[in-house]
């Protein structure tokens, strides 16, 4: 996992208008920027722009021209369009490591030394490629258009409880891309917890069944957004309600150094475009009550021709790092689904079991609860990577 690095001034931008990066980009950059001139220079020309004599300008032609591109042995190409990787190297025996893993990245062969690394997964590496073949939808309002796209890179972090501090009280759990004229509510999908899908039960260790309980994304649906003074709730769900009223009331007490100029907007009719954010500053979304997570906003760019080009499979998930499961303590083989507590069968509190080994272990044959404990079914974090 990434560790939370502590802000300074410096990391975090000045004041950005979302909406306004577009315009502002076209202020500066004139239509002749973006055109290919089919007009060819001579080197009289050239040299004026570059303000060095013909004879330099000749030096350079001579040295970089197409010819001394090529390398010994390299297949030839009548165009770039013809140039992949997919076939290999384009030549025997070349010794790149860039092109070595490009290779690997198209025949899906990679070395295990890539994955050494405890920060990332295994698909990870894979992440940030998977997308490059998607190409515009045939049908008509999904494809590109040849007006440009606004693209903000979001991480989200995850913060410790205040029972749960430790040294790393901050970790990041995933990056996506999203486009500046989607809603917040599109962002707020894409943030998986396992609080929101954790079961709500009390103890449940004299009948151990989930079948009946409901997930706490359910009875809870209540979350919010809070970006430069601004509260957005998600007010979706029938059951929602604002839960960021406690904080505004809170905030209208005028204690010293608390912001009472702020304003509610909700998350459903509010776009990227909208917002004035800073680059580099820890925004929050929260849910469940207390459950809270920093939204940083680390890159704001147009989109490129590296970028998916399907606008439809916006935001896309790029990046997440690792988390290692949470094997059973008793088998040491099979993820943990259940936690107990209490427990006189096991030396720690909280224990946690799979399925096989707590039943096993607590019930007869008849299915009877065996001795004292408590027993609550568990979601391991790590399952959502």
């Amino acid at each position: 996992m990434d560790r939370g690095q502590h802000h300074t001034p410096s990391d975090i931008s000045s004041l950005i208008k979302v909406g306004s990066f577009l315009a502002e980009w076209k202020e500066v950059i004139r239509p002749d920027d973006l055109s290919l001139s089919s007009k060819v220079l001579e080197n009289s020309d050239i040299a004026r722009l570059l303000e060095q004599p013909e004879d330099v300008v000749a030096e350079l032609e001579e040295c970089c021209n197409e010819a001394t591109l090529v390398c010994p042995g390299e297949e030839k190409f009548d165009s770039l369009e013809d140039v992949s990787l997919k076939r290999g190297p384009p030549v025997a025996g070349l010794d790149l490591m860039t092109i070595k893993l490009r290779c690997m990245v198209n025949t899906k062969q990679y070395p295990s030394q890539l994955y050494t690394s405890p920060k990332f997964a295994r698909g990870s590496y894979e992440m940030e490629y998977n997308h490059l073949d998607a190409r515009p939808p045939e049908s008509e309002g999904t494809a590109i258009q040849p007006e440009p796209k606004v693209i903000l890179q979001v991480s989200i972090f995850r913060t410790a409880r205040e029972s749960q501090k430790t040294n790393l009280d901050i970790h990041k759990e995933r990056v996506l891309l999203v486009l500046s004229s989607q809603r917040l509510s599109i962002l707020r999908d894409k943030i998986i917890c396992a609080t929101d899908l954790a079961w709500v039960a009390s103890d449940i260790s004299v009948k151990p069944q989930v079948e009946d309980l409901k997930r706490a994304q359910e009875v809870y649906p209540s979350n919010f957004f809070y970006i430069e003074n601004t509260f957005y709730p998600d007010l979706r769900d029938p059951l929602a309600t604002d839960i960021s009223r406690p904080i505004q009331e809170w905030m209208r007490s005028k204690r010293p150094g608390v912001p009472t100029d702020f304003n509610v907007k909700r998350m459903t009719e509010t776009t990227f475009d909208d917002l004035s954010i800073r680059l580099g500053f820890p925004y929050l979304y929260c849910h469940q009550g207390d459950c809270e997570h920093l939204v940083v906003f680390s890159d704001l760019r147009l989109m490129h021709g590296d970028d998916c080009q399907d606008l439809s499979m916006y935001p896309i998930l790029i990046n997440k790092p690792s988390k290692k499961r949470l094997l059973c303590m008793v088998c040491k083989t099979l993820p943990s689904k259940w936690m107990t507590r209490h427990d006189i069968f096991t030396p720690m509190d909280p224990s946690f079991m799979c399925d096989s080994c707590f039943k096993m272990l607590h019930y007869d044959e008849n299915e009877k609860k065996l001795g004292s404990f408590k027993a609550y079914p568990y979601i391991d974090p790590a399952i959502f990577n």
